[in-house]
């Protein structure tokens, strides 16, 4: 597996404790094998001094066969602890480095010697240091961040209420404004009769990403809507640039406009901030565990993805389906005059059926596919896998991994 070298493209990482998680994964050493949720650093420092010997120490191996037990009855628990041991007696040492709790054996302890207290927690103390540099350099405050994102948006005004004031009640308010102001410009339409059209696809949107073939449909606009009678209002919100219209394409090939399945095609919002306050679902509702963002992050992170993508490539992208056996992928973006498969997940989860399917039907034209997860940035043979937070760097991330790859050829 090729590894991209972060060095070169996160340039306000911490760059020792980058230094230090890439080291640690050559060598098999950590368990950091995802980013999509926070992770708390469980530091055990036990005393193994002579004064622990007979049932005290017998005792404290019981508790930490029990401490794992406990922890892991926890599900939320169980995917965020990660837990190490470091004992004390007449020195300090680690008895078990930091993993996460399911994989976490709990050693069988020996009591013995002096009491070296202070060096323990020393010890300690810097095991728990070292564990949160790996977390950061792992991108889990990113991905945080990427949530909040989801809340706010881009919109100027939100995100000034957010980030000045971290006032969520002004950022709802702002972006409420917002969407009151592109309501009322509908009825500046030039034939007021659209007026009502317009207003009726703009808020069905939700309903038709929310859905797991995303492709518009009249018919969730309104029982029995025809695309003769509402496509000039839809045309409208694409010409006022607040919604995108992504068609489907029967093949990567040049150009691209001419492979373009007119009947077929997928509309997203300008702004995710905007989806996520017209969906009506609340910022509360991106704490973990939540029905409501597990059932609509899907379509979030599609329309966030391709906010990034329409601001890097001159060509709007595409997407590409078929049908028995169904099969999408996401987008097709063009970059010079190479088109490359994209696809989104929301989770940590990395199954490419479709990206497998593309590569198998459309083989000479594939150079590069990409994908976008809760994973790190690696680069697998002819897979880009691109964390989220960093998909405004995708059209440089996909340069880097041609150079990378045409350089091994």
């Amino acid at each position: 597996m090729s590894q991209i070298d972060w060095d070169r493209i996160v340039a306000d990482a911490d760059n020792e404790a980058r230094k230090k998680v890439q080291k640690e994964s050559e060598n098999g050493q950590n368990s950091l094998d995802f980013i999509s949720e926070p992770h708390v650093a469980c530091c055990l420092l036990v005393d193994t001094s002579g004064s622990m010997q007979g049932s005290k120490i017998d005792e404290l191996n019981r508790a930490l066969q029990h401490f794992k037990k406990d922890v892991c009855a926890d599900p939320l628990s169980a995917k965020r602890v990660d837990v190490c041991v470091v004992e004390f007696n007449s020195k300090a040492s680690i008895v078990t480095p930091f993993c996460p709790i399911a994989k976490f054996k709990p050693p069988t302890l020996s009591a013995h010697s002096t009491t070296a207290m202070a060096t323990g927690i020393r010890y300690a103390i810097e095991a728990v240091h070292d564990q949160v540099s790996r977390y950061h350099a792992a991108g889990i405050e990113c991905y945080e961040k990427l949530k909040m994102y989801y809340v706010t948006g881009g919109m100027p005004e939100p995100v000034l209420m957010w980030t000045e004031a971290r006032d969520v009640s002004a950022m709802q308010e702002a972006l409420s404004g917002i969407i009151g102001s592109y309501e009322r410009d509908f009825a500046k339409h030039p034939d007021i009769s659209e007026f009502p059209k317009i207003s009726m696809i703009w808020k069905s949107v939700p309903s038709q990403l929310a859905r797991e073939n995303k492709k518009f449909i009249y018919k969730v606009v309104k029982e029995g809507a025809r695309a003769r009678e509402y496509e000039d209002a839809l045309q409208w919100l694409v010409d006022a640039r607040l919604v995108h219209k992504i068609y489907r394409s029967s093949a990567p090939r040049l150009p691209v406009a001419a492979y373009d399945d007119l009947s077929a095609f997928k509309i997203y919002l300008v702004d995710v901030g905007l989806l996520r306050r017209l969906a009506q679902l609340a910022p509360t509702a991106f704490g973990e565990g939540n029905r409501l963002f597990t059932e609509f992050k899907g379509a979030l992170t599609e329309n966030f993805v391709l906010q990034t993508l329409i601001t890097q490539f001159e060509v709007v992208p595409r997407y590409w389906s078929q049908n028995n056996p169904p099969y999408e992928v996401d987008f097709l973006v063009q970059r010079e005059n190479d088109i490359f498969p994209v696809e989104v997940k929301s989770e940590a989860n990395t199954t490419s059926r479709s990206l497998r399917k593309f590569k198998e039907l459309f083989p000479d034209q594939v150079k590069l596919r990409v994908r976008f997860s809760l994973d790190n940035l690696k680069l697998d043979d002819d897979v880009l896998n691109i964390p989220l937070f960093m998909a405004d760097q995708t059209d440089r991330l996909i340069g880097l991994a041609l150079e990378q790859r045409n350089g091994k050829k």
